[in-house]
């Protein structure tokens, strides 16, 4: 009987070393820090204030991991909030020395010390009014005074745990704190914000950078591909540095699972970029690139299924990359493919450093990149050398291929000044020989030339002579010119008074002589008013204004010409009693004008404003302007004009006319 008790008692005894163990607070010492609390919680689903007091009785809460991972049995016990307590104990050590807590979480808490609360991270309330804040790590410094039992009770809230492990395939929806001393956590903290923040700044700027310049390049030199596979790659790589900054400086928990979310299925594409950027230097084979390239999508469309299988496809992708880089890298070596160390060195570094990162990752279990520990400042330091080791090979291979084209080109130039210095010689002799007979083919050829142009010179000074210099242009380039409309013109009509009885007292020289002093005077005016002259019939002169280049003030420069014809020959017939009279007549209107004939043709206008005009020179009187009513409306405020009434015009009928007797003062 005694032996069975004694067994019993030994077969309980460890039980009752761990329920003692369980109920036994957490000792902390000034050696123990920094320490991770993550043993000892208990955890009730209830909601009362009272539970962060010291005295509470939770001896009946059940024990927990903190972390309370989802597919675990710790959600059995958390539904959404709940009240952990974690009864711990300081020594003299400790007693009165400032010590901080940092916690990361992606629910919401309320934090107690002693039943006075510290802090507040978020907002609880139920499932659609609670806010979620992760604390960032941030210290927060408390002093205990005693030294003894403490409890540090935590309320949280977290009704995502299911939602986030189902699509960011995130298992812990609990929390994580530690305790540190005070001075080391805001150094160490402040250690790890500025290194990582010039790092991950410094290369993401860095690669973001070579992802747009090396897109612009692809964008105006499509055919090399490998400047868009290294801008995909820059690119992707940019992302997977930015995520982790922008997850330590913002608190939003959704926004951080987003950012993660995408980080590796960015990996997988800077896998397939990197695959597509070795095959575009180094290989002509599509097939294994598009295979490989698919395998490295695989991260990206996993990701939605399983973390788990999306890093494991990461991990293969890196993998079956590297060893790709490695044979035709190799292979181009082999081959002697100029450039191929110095890009090689820099992809197989590269590579190399990249695959060491990933089984360290694999390799250590709870793996946690720190920049305050030894190895997290090696793995760092790795990490830095591996991402710009591309960068530095590209810019590398740049310089080098920079370098060859200026070697290739000088020497292109030394050839083709030796090839010159041995031609120089034979150029020389035959141009001893053509010397002469070049001088005078150069004199002929420059007389010919000097004749062709004064003849070119004389047929076009003809040709303007003859018609505006828009038709003459539109003939010469084409060979014809069409009719064309002028809706708003000018027709200036002049006629010498008793011409025919004044040339019978004359001589046929003299007649000749007058009418040519006339009408040259009368081109002058035409040619300073910007008046096209049609022609001469007889002893009549017909000018146009507004063609063939538009005038607005076509009217108002047709009455000014024809004051200044009624000025000179006022003065002529004052000079020389003997001297023809004249009569002018303007009508404004649309006129018809080209081309008639094809031999001696002559540049004319037509149509009922040029029958009007010369109705208008008709009844005028000598000496004196007579315009009609369409030609007095666009002038009358510029000239001083005198009606004369509607006269009786042939084929017109009546029609109001008037003298003009200058310009408005």
């Amino acid at each position: 009987m005694a032996r069975r008790f004694l067994f019993l008692l030994l077969f309980l005894l460890p039980f009752f070393a761990t329920a003692r163990e369980a109920t036994r607070p957490v000792q902390l010492t000034k050696d123990s820090l920094p320490r991770s609390l993550g043993r000892g919680w208990r955890i009730s689903p209830a909601d009362d204030p009272a539970m962060a007091l010291v005295g509470y009785n939770d001896s009946d809460w059940q024990t927990v991991d903190p972390l309370l991972l989802a597919n675990k049995k710790d959600t059995a016990l958390f539904r959404g909030l709940s009240w952990l307590r974690l009864r711990f104990s300081i020594d003299s050590t400790l007693a009165g020395r400032p010590i901080a807590l940092q916690m990361r979480h992606t629910g919401a808490s309320e934090i107690y010390i002693d039943g006075k609360r510290l802090a507040a991270f978020g907002q609880i309330g139920d499932r659609m009014h609670t806010t979620y804040e992760d604390p960032l790590s941030q210290p927060l410094i408390i002093v205990l005074r005693d030294a003894g039992e403490h409890v540090l009770a935590v309320r949280y809230a977290n009704y995502d745990i299911q939602h986030n492990y189902k699509r960011y395939n995130r298992k812990t929806g609990g929390f994580l704190i530690s305790v540190f001393e005070a001075r080391d956590a805001i150094a160490g903290d402040q250690e790890q914000i500025v290194v990582s923040t010039f790092v991950l700044v410094l290369l993401f700027t860095l690669f973001l950078t070579l992802a747009i310049i090396h897109l612009l390049l692809y964008l105006y030199y499509r055919t090399e591909r490998s400047n868009l596979y290294f801008s995909i790659f820059s690119a992707s790589m940019a992302y997977c540095l930015l995520a982790p900054f922008l997850m330590r400086i913002i608190s939003d928990p959704g926004t951080q699972l987003s950012l993660s979310f995408w980080i590796l299925s960015a990996g997988g594409i800077a896998c397939g970029a990197f695959s597509g950027f070795i095959n575009a230097l180094f290989s002509t084979r599509k097939l294994r690139f598009y295979l490989i390239a698919s395998i490295c999508l695989l991260p990206a469309l996993l990701r939605f299924v399983s973390f788990g299988l999306s890093f494991l496809a990461l991990v293969i992708a890196i993998g079956l990359i590297s060893l790709e880089g490695v044979i035709l890298i190799g292979l181009a070596l082999y081959r002697r493919i100029k450039g191929a160390r110095i890009i090689g060195a820099g992809m197989l570094l590269f590579a190399l450093l990249l695959l060491y990162i990933v089984v360290s990752i694999v390799a250590v279990k709870n793996f946690d990149i720190r920049d305050d520990t030894p190895g997290g400042q090696i793995l760092m330091l790795v990490m830095v050398v591996a991402i710009i080791s591309m960068p530095l090979s590209m810019s590398a291979y740049l310089a080098w291929s920079f370098a060859t084209v200026n070697r290739r080109l000088k020497t292109q130039l030394d050839q083709v000044q030796h090839l010159s210095q041995k031609s120089l010689a034979q150029e020389l002799e035959k141009q001893k020989l053509l010397a002469s007979r070049s001088e005078e083919l150069e004199r002929e050829v420059a007389i010919r030339t000097e004749e062709l142009r004064r003849q070119k010179k004389k047929s076009d000074d003809l040709l303007l002579n003859i018609l505006p210099e828009e038709i003459a242009e539109e003939l010469k380039e084409t060979g014809k010119s069409e009719a064309r409309l002028y809706q708003e013109v000018s027709v200036l009509f002049t006629d010498f008074v008793n011409f025919t009885q004044v040339s019978e007292t004359m001589s046929p020289a003299a007649l000749v002589a007058e009418i040519d002093h006339c009408f040259k005077a009368f081109d002058a005016v035409i040619e300073k008013h910007g008046l096209e002259k049609i022609k001469t019939v007889g002893d009549a002169y017909i000018a146009v204004s507004g063609m063939p280049a538009a005038n607005p003030h076509h009217a108002r420069d047709v009455v000014r010409a024809a004051l200044d014809i009624q000025e000179f020959m006022a003065a002529r017939m004052q000079a020389h009693p003997t001297a023809f009279g004249i009569r002018l007549g303007v009508h404004s209107g649309a006129v018809v004008a080209g081309i008639v004939g094809v031999k001696k043709f002559a540049y004319d206008i037509w149509g009922d404003t040029v029958n009007t005009a010369a109705r208008m020179e008709q009844h005028s009187e000598t000496g004196r302007i007579n315009i009609s009513f369409c030609s007095f409306e666009l002038v009358k405020d510029f000239f001083v004009c005198q009606y004369r009434g509607e006269l009786e015009v042939k084929h017109k009928g009546k029609m109001s006319m008037y003298f003009v007797d200058g310009p408005v003062s």
